[in-house]
């Protein structure tokens, strides 16, 4: 059986940290965390393992870059309900329906995206490179 010969720029991979990052959020919101793995990562972005061992030390620092990613996501999707709450006329009664808004929002994440909702706190004791 032929393999066929890839071109070099086949391998060029524009931002291959970010596009890792994002393949591994992906695998872990689909299938969990168990799921991650560097072989898995780099076959989800087209590049050999030992490229993705050229932005990340090892799986933990990979988790931990997708945790710091998620918990900036989650952020965003909080301030985005914040902002988008009707308010009242009454600016004492507004601080209590912003802080409901983020608390349905931040439950609501957590129930669209329990697997990637996890991950975001069991990684955030440890430091991204970025």
């Amino acid at each position: 059986m032929l393999t066929p010969v890839r071109k070099r720029s086949d391998y060029h991979h524009g931002d291959l940290g970010h596009a890792a990052i994002r393949a591994a959020k992906n695998l872990i919101d689909s299938e969990g965390l168990n799921s991650l793995g560097i072989r898995r990562v780099a076959e989800a972005t087209g590049v050999s393992p030992a490229a993705l061992y050229r932005h990340f030390e090892n799986l933990e620092q990979l988790k931990a870059e997708v945790s710091a990613q998620i918990r900036l996501e989650l952020g965003e999707f909080l301030k985005a309900k914040r902002d988008r709450t009707p308010l009242s006329r009454s600016k004492s009664r507004n601080a209590l329906i912003r802080f409901e808004a983020l608390g349905e929002a931040y439950i609501d994440y957590a129930r669209k995206h329990p697997r990637l909702f996890e991950i975001a706190f069991i990684h955030c004791d440890e430091k991204p490179i970025s």
